[in-house]
């Protein structure tokens, strides 16, 4: 990856060195005249004062092209041993990243195996909080919940306004990272948000639900400081960031994709997305900035809400510069 461009000190130590030479050249040329024949005659008059030209003007020339030189060396040195040291400490967070995912373990699966097995309890769960969602909002309707600390009316409107696949992502996440009893979207209980995570915990069987907080939230961690890395470091342009970040997305599974997504939309994961939407590349949260789900499987029956639906603005961005942002379209808009 190391790639150390020739900087300006170089350029211009060059350029003065071809200077001199062409003055030199053209001096000889405008002393010595048709009065200097090689091997005949020479005009040490004429000679001596091309010499003195040489030492006093031309020479000084390369003289400061050789000092610059020497200094575009030390430069040089300067950047291979920043790079040298940031590629050191970068594949040394790979390696590290790697032997956490060598290390996992979920129910009997290992390593990148938990992936799927995390995706079909998580869709489970989804199934399950969506049905829920959609019972205690028809509930409210006929005026079933009367909750001490919000008033039925204002429940209602909450309900009526509220994202049912949005808000069934954000708690399916949630329960499956941290079990029924533990996950809490907010600790207020006069908050109508409060009751419904309240009524739909009530609703999941608590056996069902073994918690994957302990086996992702190092993983999750240890892969944001990688890319927090690269994307913090000043002195990589941004296409030079994409290709680092680009061998950490090689090693994602399509699975690991796409429950990186799942957990980008969690309270927890939003991290990854923000800001969002975003029309400028380098502003974009780390998913769509790295393009991280490129690779996320289009024939997949995506629950919630749907990749490539949700990074509509991402995805024109990238569109603007030739680019796709999905490897291929998963979704007919």
């Amino acid at each position: 990856m190391s790639n150390i461009r020739p900087n300006r000190y170089s350029l211009i130590a060059w350029i003065l060195l071809a200077v001199g030479t062409i003055v030199s050249i053209v001096h000889l040329c405008l002393t010595i005249g048709s009065d200097y024949n090689i091997g005949v005659d020479y005009d040490f008059e004429k000679t001596g004062q091309f010499g003195d030209y040489v030492g006093g003007v031309v020479g000084t020339i390369f003289a400061l092209a050789g000092t610059i030189l020497v200094y575009a060396s030390f430069v040089n040195q300067q950047r291979r041993n920043t790079i040298e040291s940031f590629e050191l400490t970068y594949f040394e967070m790979l390696k590290v990243h790697e032997d956490i995912v060598k290390d996992m373990c979920y129910k009997e699966k290992k390593s990148r195996a938990i992936f799927p097995e995390a995706i079909s309890e998580l869709r489970s769960l989804y199934e399950s909080v969506f049905a829920t969602l959609e019972c205690i909002k028809e509930n409210a309707k006929m005026h079933k919940i009367h909750n001490p600390h919000v008033a039925d009316e204002v429940l209602f409107k909450y309900l009526d306004d509220m994202d049912i696949p949005y808000m069934a992502t954000v708690m399916s996440v949630g329960y499956l990272y941290y079990g029924r009893d533990e996950y809490y979207l907010t600790s207020k209980n006069e908050d109508p948000l409060y009751v419904v995570n309240e009524l739909v915990k009530n609703g999941l069987e608590r056996s069902k639900i073994e918690p994957i907080d302990n086996v992702l939230c190092h993983y999750y961690r240890q892969m944001y400081q990688i890319v927090k890395y690269v994307a913090n470091t000043k002195w990589l342009d941004e296409e030079q960031k994409y290709n680092y970040i680009k061998m950490l997305r090689s090693q994602l599974s399509d699975y690991e994709q796409m429950m990186l997504f799942y957990n980008s939309l969690s309270v927890n994961g939003n991290n990854w997305r923000e800001p969002y939407p975003e029309a400028t590349i380098e502003k974009m949260g780390f998913i769509a900035r790295f393009r991280l789900i490129k690779n996320i499987p289009f024939h997949y029956n995506y629950f919630g809400n749907h990749p490539q639906k949700y990074f509509v603005t991402e995805i024109e961005a990238w569109k603007t510069k030739g680019i796709m942002f999905f490897e291929n379209e998963i979704y007919k808009m």
